[in-house]
């Protein structure tokens, strides 16, 4: 009996102190996106000193599915357009001194629900003059291509619901996970040296952590291409038909941003957005264009070391691009 015990000691002390390890240390130091799906302990501090960049005042409101008023400025989304008191709009909303409405679909390609809405005639009931069409550059091609113009029907049981929340998986199965993702087997998270630091986080400050999937560029035809942006000026012909300004906020993938500063790339160079040359499009606001000199000259936390979104420093810069567009 005895030795059983102590070969049982030998399996089970190793399992506890691992998994104890990964309890205090690991788990409670997880922020960001990047940080959830890769298991990495950036830990809270770095969160905590962009914190400082938050208005007092949140100006964004969110659609219940009740028309109670009229907004001027509407935005319709994906996660980079769900960041509240942290986003464009409370600081676009600040700087022109009215409340912004934002509109969110869970599940959803925000063109798709963009069309929706404008089809439904529930845009025109809110009185909307501008409307902020924000999608990420992994997604908006394929959002684009096949986008159906006639579609009308809008399911409000997904209305202000987003993912996120805590993992209730149980403890011993989180910490395998964070030991398969400490391996690099089957993570989602992406790291390349960076040849200056570029965050203001001590350790990680010249590291890029980004999604796999900002490397699907690679997938893309130029039918793909010549669809999205043939359904791009279709899209802002709607708009017009209903008298909204667009402002087509394209939110450019964080590797796409910082590629040019990695250090013995292995990966290929992204030049979809040049390709498309969307800079001639009046309508669009195109974030590479915009952050890419930052990022070039230096300027750090353009994006966050810990997540895949822009941070506040960066949605100040977007909204005061968007100020003469939605006045």
């Amino acid at each position: 009996m005895s030795k059983f015990i102590i070969k049982s000691l030998f399996v089970l002390i190793p399992i506890l102190s691992i998994t104890s390890y990964y309890n205090w240390v690991v788990s409670p130091n997880i922020s960001g996106d990047l940080s959830v799906l890769g298991e990495i302990p950036f830990g809270k501090e770095y969160d905590k000193y962009l914190d400082q960049f938050n208005l007092s005042k949140n100006h964004t409101i969110e659609f219940d599915g009740k028309i109670q008023k009229k907004y001027d400025v509407v935005t319709i989304g994906d996660s980079f357009s769900q960041q509240g008191i942290k986003g464009y709009q409370n600081y676009l909303g600040s700087t022109i001194d009215k409340d912004i409405l934002n509109i969110k679909i869970s599940a959803q390609y925000p063109e798709i629900t963009a069309v929706e809405f404008i089809n439904a005639g529930i845009l025109d009931k809110i009185g909307t003059k501008a409307l902020i069409i924000e999608s990420v550059e992994r997604h908006f091609i394929y959002a684009l291509k096949d986008l159906d113009f006639k579609d009308n029907h809008i399911d409000l049981n997904r209305l202000n619901k987003w993912g996120g929340g805590i993992d209730h998986r149980p403890l011993l199965q989180r910490t395998a996970s964070w030991i398969r993702l400490s391996l690099n087997y089957q993570n989602s998270v992406k790291c390349l040296d960076l040849s200056s630091s570029m965050f203001n986080l001590k350790n990680y400050s010249n590291k890029l952590y980004f999604y796999a999937d900002d490397l699907s560029f690679s997938q893309l035809t130029d039918k793909d291409l010549n669809l999205a942006k043939v359904n791009l000026y279709r899209l802002n012909d709607l708009c017009i038909r209903h008298g909204i300004k667009l402002a087509y906020l394209l939110a450019a993938d964080k590797y796409d941003v910082y590629q040019t500063q990695v250090v013995n790339n292995p990966y290929p160079q992204n030049n979809t957005l040049n390709k498309m040359k969307l800079d001639s499009i009046s309508f669009i606001v195109n974030s590479k264009t915009i952050l890419t000199p930052y990022v070039t000259e230096g300027k750090k936390d353009i994006y966050k070391v810990n997540d895949s979104h822009w941070s506040q420093i960066t949605h100040k810069i977007i909204a005061d691009n968007l100020t003469d567009i939605v006045r």
